[in-house]
């Protein structure tokens, strides 16, 4: 049988459910789409998420993409056309969001050699009929649309009622960096939906919660930022300690256990920026700015440091004691989130808050020696560190972190239950245009609310639905008839009263008695005229 050219396969599949070369009647069998189920042969069945597609982006197809596939693009006649291969972000249309994928030189690589991603081929001889296929949550931003039985085998979350993966995903990767004392590095917490947990907070004081992967430049620097640690901090004799100390997060534990895997909590002290049923604000809008702060942070080096005349020391970070001890004054500045609502579900945001540490060094091999070092409570030289929360790596032209309102539930994200202001998520389906009824409110919320109907489940309140409304009545007739307001008795999807009328039983007669006077009149007249015609011969 011909291999087709994986790449491709994965975005026509992915995009248009288009079926493969035939197979082989006893080479085929189930396999798992977005949205769909199509009987091919395994080595054709792809099922991979976006991050996995070979060469997505490789407009003219010769193995790398690079500019000259930006200049395909913007030359020919397949930018606002519809041709699923050169569909980069599947979306259904060629257009600006493809444009930019291929212009950012982060996206410029050398296409790998073709390879086959684990899919959801159910079997040779299985049929999409009895199989059942869904998305399969593995992880942060890792999802798969399967079988039942192939995602357990693969210790994923099996979303039975989703078929197809989230249109979301999670910013990797934050970095605050403090100058040159202290970097730190957070990502979101993640875990599958059903695996997940759903972490409460206070109406109005919500928490982000995030974790600390090790990374090589996520450091405390004790010489060029911080002053050095003395001679004899650690022990009579021991020497001054200079030198970074990668650090990576701990998990904060009790009572933090709501939220996950967490190590560093911060605290939106001036709850949600935007309400989730207000629209976009205007380009020329100022952001909206909410104080926030530090609640909690637990880091630990990635090894221990070496002390002259004293030997290795094991380190953790944690909060100062100024952050817990309630005395008025002796906090850090309080920081702030700057916001914008660029789209209908979310936007863009930055934010600035100062951290006073806590050291903790216990020599290795003698847990009981502990030697404490708190800046908060130190003085000058020692200081708060400013944290500048933006995106890794750096993005010089806009640093801005993403953020929405509401979170798709296939998304493997810990967030809090109440928050409407959910950052470090991107919506690749983020929509500007949310209020057709002119209301001031998002479309959304006037159908949650029941302010306007939405009869299919379109997302579209009735009152703006394009729909046909054949008798003007202000819903659409897929709806009338499915509530049974309208009849239609041939089911041909037009409402029985938009049709012509068919006539009652007296105006059939009135037909009847009028066509036979007509014939009546038309063998009177007929008669009369044959009896002329002879009398005149």
């Amino acid at each position: 049988m011909k291999r087709i050219n994986t790449g491709w396969y994965i975005v026509l599949m992915a995009c248009t459910g288009l079926a493969p070369v035939p197979a082989q009647a006893d080479d085929i069998g189930a396999c798992c789409i977005p949205n769909d189920c199509v009987e091919v042969a395994a080595e054709d069945c792809r099922s991979c998420p976006e991050a996995e597609w070979l060469c997505a982006g490789d407009a003219n197809g010769d193995g790398m993409v690079n500019g000259l596939d930006l200049m395909l693009l913007l030359s020919t006649g397949i930018y606002q056309s519809t041709r699923c291969e050169y569909d980069f972000t599947c979306d259904g249309i060629v257009d600006r969001k493809d444009v930019d994928y291929v212009k950012s030189p982060a996206h410029w690589f050398t296409c790998a050699p073709p390879e086959y991603c684990p899919g959801g081929f159910a079997g040779v001889g299985t049929t999409c009929a009895a199989t059942e296929c869904a998305a399969c949550c593995l992880g942060p931003n890792d999802c798969v649309v399967t079988t039942q039985s192939l995602c357990a085998a693969t210790n994923g979350v099996f979303l039975a009622e989703h078929d197809e993966c989230p249109v979301q995903v999670i910013d990797a990767e934050i970095l605050e960096p403090g100058g040159d004392i202290f970097v730190h590095r957070n990502v979101k917490v993640l875990d599958c939906p059903d695996g997940g947990k759903r972490a409460p907070c206070d109406p109005g004081t919500p928490i982000d919660a995030w974790i600390s992967p090790a990374y090589s430049a996520m450091s405390v620097n004790f010489g060029t930022g911080y002053p050095p640690i003395p001679a004899d901090f650690f022990e009579t004799g021991s020497g001054a300690f200079f030198g970074d100390v990668p650090l990576e997060g701990v998990t904060l534990g009790a009572p933090y256990e709501e939220f996950g895997d967490a190590d560093t909590l911060i605290l939106r002290s001036g709850g949600d920026p935007f309400d989730r049923c207000s629209l976009p604000q205007p380009p020329e809008a100022d952001p909206v700015e909410v104080d926030i702060e530090i609640l909690a942070l637990s880091l630990q080096g990635t090894d221990p440091i070496f002390v002259t005349n004293s030997g290795l020391w094991d380190v953790t970070v944690s909060l100062s004691d100024v952050h817990t001890d309630g005395i008025p004054g002796n906090d850090p500045p309080i920081g702030t989130v700057s916001a914008t609502k660029t789209h209908c579900n979310g936007g863009t945001y930055t934010s600035i808050f100062n951290v006073y540490t806590r050291f903790t060094f216990t020599k290795v091999g003698n847990p009981g020696m502990v030697r404490v070092l708190d800046t908060g409570l130190l003085g000058a030289p020692w200081t708060y560190v400013t944290l500048d929360q933006a995106t890794h790596p750096p993005d010089v032209e806009d640093p801005a972190i993403q953020w929405v309102h509401d979170v798709d539930p296939r998304m493997a994200v810990v967030n809090p239950i109440c928050t409407e202001f959910n950052v470090g998520i991107t919506d690749n389906a983020a929509v500007t245009s949310c209020d057709c009824n002119t209301n001031l409110v998002r479309d959304t919320c006037d159908i949650e609310s029941g302010t306007s109907g939405d009869c299919n489940a379109n997302g579209i309140p009735d009152e703006c639905d394009p729909g046909p409304d054949c008798n003007s009545n202000g819903v659409p007739d897929e709806c009338d008839i499915a509530a049974g307001t309208s009849l239609d008795i041939n089911d041909d999807g037009i409402p029985d009263e938009c049709l012509d009328p068919i006539p009652t039983v007296a105006e059939w007669g009135l037909i009847v008695m009028t066509l036979l006077l007509l014939t009546a009149a038309t063998v009177v007249l007929r008669n009369h005229q044959r009896s002329r015609g002879r009398s005149m011969a």
